[in-house]
């Protein structure tokens, strides 16, 4: 053993004690033992760790103290809270005042060394009872030399510690800004973003639910580290059995400004991590903000272009569309382009005969039927009242390919109103774009023209420009 590993916790040279009990060369062993403290133990210590090494080491019967503890000041509950402390006190530690700064408080045996660490406010409390001598005027200089030096160890492991979480944490919202960009993009769903964040958090449990707009019912969309059937079992396996309740869930919800759902999501943090708890929670609050917005987001773009009644485009948006699409029709002769006006036939008697909730089904029934006969460049949407207007990537012939498919699906039509069935059918006029066509109005009043003659013609059928021969 060597002489400083002899000298630690161990009594000294008894031959000439002073009044305080000390010896000869207590001073020289009190900073033998600090420096070895430090280098043998605070410099390889990690920050939660030094509270408990502190307390060890004030701890050795070389000190011959009665009580011990380092403490921080709390400032939500304006307390003192014990980080780590051995022996026993009557001292009422969570009322002692606090202070800014560095100070220390002298007693014939209690001393009070206070300092502060990154905006926190410490305390380094030692006691001797009063089988003890009291403290000497070394062991006060000792204590503001020993404050000095493990504050600037608690100091420098506090910030490194927090250089080290930002890292990971740059490095975590980094691939999460990834994710909420290829949300953005549509390239990912938000399932998908959830699961990967589960991974890259290194999350013990994951639940995604999303809000069905219809029924605004919770649905479970994605899960991990838990059986999840429904959102309702989840809920209740995670708040009343035993077996999930004390791993502490932690519910987030997404809502916007308007306190409109859009769903929720549950997740098992680390919490016996204190950093990476830290870290989890940042990243997941950031996230789900970001996915809440672009849903928000799309929701209200999809309401500004949607039919509230059949879920197809409205009026505006395709006047918008159909706007750029003669533009680019103009400029490129060979962009073909056709719009079919659709009017359901003796709508007028559907409403009188069997009331206008049943009309309603009519319509969304023939959006359905209208929609389902589309191809991938096509858009239809609700023109007004009972008219639908198809804007259609096609020339003549094409266009009248695609309003016969729509004409046979409306014909097909069964929509049931209480008691009754009723049949459904619709007259059609279509136009195609030419370079001559001055504008979207005069081409919809060509498709117009065309199904006032359907309409006189007996109604159920196609009319349009005639297809040249060979043309498509």
């Amino acid at each position: 053993m060597t002489t400083n590993e002899a000298m630690l916790g161990e009594s000294f040279d008894k031959t000439l004690p002073d009044r305080f009990g000390h010896y000869n060369n207590w001073t020289i062993d009190a900073m033998t033992n600090l420096v070895n403290f430090a280098a043998i133990t605070l410099e390889p210590a990690p920050a939660e760790e030094i509270p408990r090494h502190i307390v060890d080491f004030l701890a050795r019967p070389f000190f011959g103290l009665s009580f011990a503890a380092l403490c921080r000041f709390d400032l939500h509950d304006a307390r003192w809270v014990t980080l780590a402390s051995f022996g026993a006190t009557t001292a009422d530690i969570e009322t002692i005042p606090t202070f800014e700064g560095n100070m220390m408080l002298e007693e014939e045996r209690e001393i009070y060394s206070f300092f502060s660490i990154l905006d926190e406010s410490f305390l380094v409390l030692i006691t001797r009872d009063e089988q003890g001598a009291p403290f000497s005027p070394y062991e006060h200089s000792f204590v503001s030399l020993f404050s000095t030096l493990v504050s600037s160890f608690y100091q420098m492991k506090k910030l490194a510690k927090q250089v080290e979480e930002r890292i990971v944490e740059m490095s975590t919202l980094s691939a999460s800004s990834k994710l909420i960009a290829g949300l953005k993009e549509n390239t990912i769903t938000v399932e998908e973003v959830f699961l990967e964040l589960n991974d890259s958090l290194s999350l013990d449990g994951m639940v995604l639910a999303v809000c069905d707009p219809g029924t605004d019912a919770l649905h479970v969309a994605a899960a991990r580290g838990i059986d999840a059937a429904d959102w309702a079992s989840v809920l209740d396996k995670i708040y009343t059995d035993e077996q999930h309740f004390p791993e502490e869930w932690e519910l987030f919800s997404m809502f916007d400004e308007h306190l409109t759902t859009f769903g929720a999501v549950l997740c098992r943090l680390t919490k016996q991590n204190p950093t990476l708890y830290a870290i989890q929670r940042r990243v997941l609050d950031y996230t789900i903000s970001q996915v809440t917005t672009i849903l928000s987001q799309r929701q209200f773009h999809s309401e500004s272009i949607t039919d509230p009644l059949t879920g197809v485009s409205n009026r505006r948006h395709l006047m918008k569309v159909l706007k750029d699409r003669v533009r680019a029709a103009r400029l490129e002769p060979l962009t073909k382009l056709s719009v079919a006006m659709v009017d359901i036939d003796r709508f007028k008697l559907v409403n009188d005969t069997y009331g206008h909730p049943a009309g309603d089904e009519v319509l969304k029934a023939v959006a359905g039927a209208i929609s389902a006969a589309l191809r991938g460049t096509d858009l239809a949407g609700r023109y007004g009242g009972e008219e639908f207007l198809v804007i259609m990537q096609a020339g003549r012939k094409g266009a009248s390919h695609v309003a016969e498919r729509i004409r046979r699906n409306i014909a097909k039509l069964k929509v049931t109103a209480g008691d009754h069935t009723i049949t459904v059918t619709a007259s059609i006029g279509y136009a195609t774009c030419t370079g001559v066509t001055p504008s979207p109005d005069e081409l919809i009043a060509r498709a117009d023209a065309y199904l006032y003659q359907a309409k006189e013609a007996g109604r159920d059928r196609v009319i349009g420009d005639r297809p040249e021969e060979g043309s498509k």
